[in-house]
């Protein structure tokens, strides 16, 4: 019945569906599930795949750090702005590189 009502509402529309995807885009915008991700907080490859492909020059994997022992993850602060979060490559608010 929605799906139905939608097509109702945009059907005069010359450009209904922008509209109806600017919408989507606000909603998820606003969810949960996308302040987590910004906030860094989000499934990642297991430890053991990130070891597989790690050089014996002791350089980083591809495929980004492997999770802490504990398993608990580990927050890193930005240096730019003071913000703890667990991505440790790049400030999910300011955007600056972590080193």
């Amino acid at each position: 019945l929605d799906r139905m009502y939608k097509l109702f509402l945009v059907a005069s529309v010359s450009h209904p569906l922008t509209i109806v995807r600017a919408r989507e885009i606000l909603n998820w915008a606003a969810s949960r599930e996308y302040n987590e991700i910004l906030e860094g907080r989000y499934a990642r490859a297991s430890s053991s795949y990130s070891n597989t492909n790690s050089n014996n020059n002791g350089s980083r994997p591809k495929s980004g750090p492997a999770a802490p022992p504990s398993g608990e993850p580990q927050l890193v602060r930005c240096p730019h702005c003071g913000r703890e979060q667990m991505n440790q490559r790049f400030c999910s608010l300011c955007g600056g590189t972590i080193a």
